[in-house]
């Protein structure tokens, strides 16, 4: 027998719904970067939150057999990476080696990319976890794990590693 939302005990209901919360926060605060003076500061507090919080979350099932449609269109997500690339200015490109234990060439990465992918998904978990069914939550809950492993977690650990390095740059 499947597993519901409503079976989940109240502790994984707990890291559940401080997901949701982180990522409503991130998705608030990407979507009104434009009046946000300490933008990259708020995103470097926020980030490593939200990694914390996704692997605490629970496995969930996927009852409908499909990933969740994306939030964000193609020429949304386009907007967004260029105010992000605007916002962010010079410090937007980074170096990095996607994967630490092998050998390869470092490729050039983008805060704008990431911080645009992290909100694509987190927003499009959202938009089902808030429907505030059981089907919903089950299905933003696998989403948001499935995406952390295959995808978002490599753009938040990127980002947070290229947050790290421009703060210190700056002080």
């Amino acid at each position: 027998m499947k597993k519901s939302p409503d079976d989940l005990t109240p502790l994984r209901r707990k890291a559940v719904e401080r997901f949701a919360r982180l990522a409503r926060q991130y998705c608030e605060l990407i979507e009104n970067l434009e009046q946000e003076s300490a933008f990259l500061e708020k995103i470097h507090e926020l980030l490593p939150k939200l990694y914390d919080a996704a692997r605490a979350l629970p496995e969930a099932p996927l009852d409908t057999g499909k990933p969740l449609r994306s939030a964000v269109t193609a020429r949304g997500w386009e907007k967004l990476f260029n105010s992000l690339q605007q916002k962010i200015g010079a410090g937007d490109r980074y170096r990095e080696v996607f994967d630490a234990y092998k050998s390869t060439e470092p490729v050039t990465g983008m805060l704008s990319d990431d911080l645009a992918d992290i909100y694509g998904e987190l927003k499009s978990g959202l938009r089902s976890f808030e429907k505030g069914s059981a089907c919903g939550i089950s299905e933003a809950v696998w989403h948001w794990r499935f995406g952390f492993r295959e995808h978002w977690g490599e753009h938040l650990t990127g980002a947070l590693r290229a947050l790290y390095w421009l703060e210190r740059q700056a002080n």
